[in-house]
């Protein structure tokens, strides 16, 4: 497979154009206008923001994105992602298998005096100034990437960097062997 290095034009910065997954970029305004809907999926690997948290590339990402106008005529966009994902550790290094579900809501206001002083936005709800277009990828991207956990771990007792250590974690005392050596001296 040819691979070809590519610029974004914003950052200017390089990326493999091989990772980036194929999803189209949308008028935004046309979109929501006709209450469009569009999904795909999209193998973990090819997500470059995940790059540095995936224990391996295998799973699969569900995405879906609907535009619409809600019950009070404002433009609202939802982006929807689910799957499967295997993430690293940062106890242990090994990979543990991760379930991806999140739901975003998202008004659309056409200007940044139309945004919700902080005391009167609802939490459940974000609100953003609307792009002339939706760049399907990035949104998803940033879906999924905000559905992470802050630190990856293992659920509490499956992770194997007590085994390998052989360290009860239920009896750890972390200064234990410091006072050891003080009795010593």
């Amino acid at each position: 497979m040819r691979c070809r290095v590519v610029f974004d034009r914003v950052q200017l910065s390089r990326y493999n154009e091989r990772l980036m997954f194929d999803a189209p970029i949308l008028d935004t305004r046309r979109f929501i206008a006709c209450a469009d809907q569009v999904s795909g999926v999209v193998m973990p690997a090819q997500v470059p923001a995940l790059q540095e948290s995936l224990f391996s590339g295998e799973g699969e990402i569900r995405w879906s994105l609907a535009g619409r106008m809600d019950a009070q005529n404002r433009r609202e966009l939802e982006v929807t992602v689910a799957g499967e994902l295997w993430l690293t550790c940062r106890r242990c290094l090994t990979g543990f298998r991760f379930s991806l579900a999140s739901r975003s809501r998202i008004l659309l206001v056409a200007r940044e005096a139309d945004l919700p002083e902080l005391d009167d936005e609802d939490p459940d709800i974000e609100t953003l100034v609307m792009p002339e277009e939706i760049r399907v990828a990035d949104w998803v991207s940033d879906e999924v990437v905000l559905a992470l956990p802050l630190a990856p771990e293992h659920p509490e007792g499956c992770c194997q960097v007590d085994a390998v250590a052989g360290v009860d974690v239920t009896r750890a005392k972390p200064f234990e062997a410091l006072a050891a050596l003080k009795r010593e001296i």
